[in-house]
């Protein structure tokens, strides 16, 4: 209780720094030889797209806005959550709280297909064949123009998992070859030249990925609140008329030939980078992450 008395009084003071940092922070963010389209474009073509989320809140911390613009553009839109929300085998009562607030989340963003996996958190990359197994059983891939999912430069081991598996499938021919794949940002994880796409949120998306982020009370290790100003910030990745819009999100967009490719690079770096979705420790992280920034292609 007292700790998150002091997290509440903290979080506001250590906030203003942080607004100040991620100004300057996202306009740096690219590299400049590299061009970053707009997915309203893309979104034109497709017809049904697939999230693969590892974790439930990964989803809108990720794409929520985008999640939110796909569905009013009538893009029919599937997701799939590779975890229940168990920490341990008989951990029925954070499942049954994850799964609940993961569910009001699909409720906002106009989910069509809610399909959950039933492996506990943090065991994925031990069983990256038996997921890529279950997530051919319980979808068909081949239905998909998009597949959204997380990216090879994520330190969290689940969230490298998730990119494993559907590499895995991709490269097996269980993928469409015409498939696009757009890799989002969680902990840091698309910067360089690794980012070729963003996503402008205009205001009626944002407040959709905001009113989802409230839904997650049960997360105690993410400070929404500063992702809500990362996803503000990021409208100062690239020059458009940002009176238009609330927030920015941003992706690695690949066809399936790169994202087979992407997977000789050598991404052992991920271990040494932070989960930054803290407040009191972004800045911190952040600066220690951008020293690999030249290390995501």
């Amino acid at each position: 209780m007292l700790k998150k008395a002091v997290k509440s009084v903290l979080e506001p003071t250590f906030n203003i720094a942080n607004a100040i940092y991620l100004d300057n922070y996202y306009k740096k963010i690219k590299n400049n030889k590299s061009s970053i389209k707009d997915i309203d474009s893309a979104i034109k073509n497709m017809k049904k797209a697939l999230v693969v989320s590892p974790h439930q809140d990964d989803e809108s911390i990720g794409l929520g806005g985008t999640m939110a613009k796909l569905n009013k553009k009538g893009v029919v839109l599937d997701i799939i959550y590779l975890t229940d929300g168990r920490l341990s085998e008989d951990d029925i009562v954070s499942s049954k709280i994850r799964l609940e607030e993961a569910k009001k989340a699909c409720e906002i963003y106009g989910i069509d297909k809610n399909v959950v996996l039933n492996f506990i958190n943090k065991t994925l990359l031990n069983n990256i064949d038996k997921l890529a197994e279950k997530i051919e059983k319980s979808i068909v891939l081949s239905d998909y123009d998009a597949i959204f999912l997380t990216a090879p430069y994520e330190c969290n081991d689940d969230h490298f998992a998730a990119y494993k598996a559907i590499l895995k499938l991709a490269k097996e021919g269980k993928i469409r070859e015409n498939t696009q794949f757009y890799l989002y940002d969680i902990n840091n994880s698309i910067q360089g030249e690794a980012l070729n796409c963003i996503s402008k949120l205009d205001k009626e998306e944002a407040e959709k990925k905001w009113k989802a982020y409230d839904f997650f009370k049960s997360q105690k290790y993410i400070t929404f609140s500063t992702l809500k100003i990362m996803d503000k910030k990021k409208l100062n990745i690239d020059i458009f008329e940002k009176e238009r819009y609330e927030a920015a999100e941003i992706f690695s967009s690949l066809s399936i030939e790169e994202l087979i490719a992407k997977s000789n690079y050598d991404n052992n770096f991920r271990k040494k980078m932070h989960t930054a979705t803290s407040s009191i420790r972004l800045i911190k992280f952040l600066e220690s992450n951008k020293r690999y920034r030249k290390l995501m292609k």
